[in-house]
């Protein structure tokens, strides 16, 4: 695991970006968006949702989340500002 502690937030953050853009399928396959959409502020459905994601993006949803709460804890920023932040 590299240590990322002596890069700048902006160049994680180009690179989260840029790994998000070049993605051969979204994280959230379009077949699963607009159910994303409808059970987003319900936390029991959504958790159901998210189980029934591809492991592969499962995975790598649940990094990206910890990640921008680890990022929220450091500089105070809510997860939702850093989410919109990273919106590719």
């Amino acid at each position: 695991i590299p240590n990322l502690a002596l890069e700048k937030t902006e160049t994680i953050t180009s690179c989260i970006k840029m790994f998000l853009r070049n993605l051969s399928n979204p994280l959230i396959p379009q077949s699963f968006f607009s159910k994303f959409i409808l059970v987003i502020e319900d936390t029991v459905m959504l958790v159901r949702f998210i189980l029934m994601l591809p492991h592969q993006n499962r995975d790598t949803l649940a990094f990206l989340c910890l990640h921008l709460q680890k990022a929220s804890d450091v500089n105070g920023m809510i997860v939702k500002d850093l989410a919109t932040y990273l919106y590719p």
